[in-house]
């Protein structure tokens, strides 16, 4: 029965197992730039939308076919808005060939038999909460993108990749499981799924 709740606390724990590294680094972390802090709550938001709309489609179907559309749609999503902001020349052919083969692949899951391939094979709550899934990987995917780049180009900063990389992740562990307890406070309801899930 997976909850947001248990998204919150699989998502907090892996955020104090990487706390050590917000310690490490706190001198750096004071000079983070301003927009990467706006960067790190739009994300936030979209990593909670697809925490709880994860857990919505397995709450609602089958794992095997909520995971593959959840997961395999962004590149898509992702694709176009690359090629819409002028980065085509980082998408190739064969990058294009693969994404169709994935995501097609993705695609067919939920069908039965080819037989009877119909549109009401996606008509149902699995694939809407998948979809919305979609809708949040894909916007946490193009921010982390953008945030990642003015956080190693910051000036004074001279961090690494993989440095950077560390900080912003544990960084965004802690926004997310913020964002995902305020949401969860609001209703009775799922305040009783963090009872019980703790």
């Amino acid at each position: 029965n997976p909850t947001s709740a248990f998204f919150l606390l699989a998502n907090t724990i892996g955020g104090i197992i990487l706390l050590p590294v917000i310690i490490y680094n706190w001198s750096i972390i004071t000079q983070i730039p301003t927009a990467v802090w706006k960067l790190l709550c739009m994300t936030s938001v979209f990593m909670s939308l697809y925490y709880s709309a994860l857990a919505a489609a397995y709450r609602h179907g089958d794992i095997s076919i909520a995971y593959p559309l959840a997961r395999s749609s962004p590149i898509i999503v992702v694709t176009v808005i690359t090629l819409f902001m002028g980065q085509g020349g980082q998408v190739s052919t064969q990058c294009v060939v693969g994404i169709a083969l994935v995501v097609s692949g993705c695609l067919i899951v939920p069908v039965k038999s080819f037989k009877e391939w119909h549109l009401r094979d996606y008509l149902n709550l699995t694939c809407l909460f998948a979809t919305l899934a979609v809708v949040g990987t894909s916007g946490y995917s193009i921010i982390d993108d953008r945030a990642l780049c003015i956080l190693r180009d910051s000036n004074g900063l001279s961090l690494s990749a993989t440095r950077s990389a560390l900080i912003y992740i544990t960084l965004e562990a802690f926004g997310t499981s913020a964002v995902m307890l305020f949401i969860l406070m609001l209703r009775k309801s799922t305040r009783q799924n963090i009872r019980t899930t703790y």
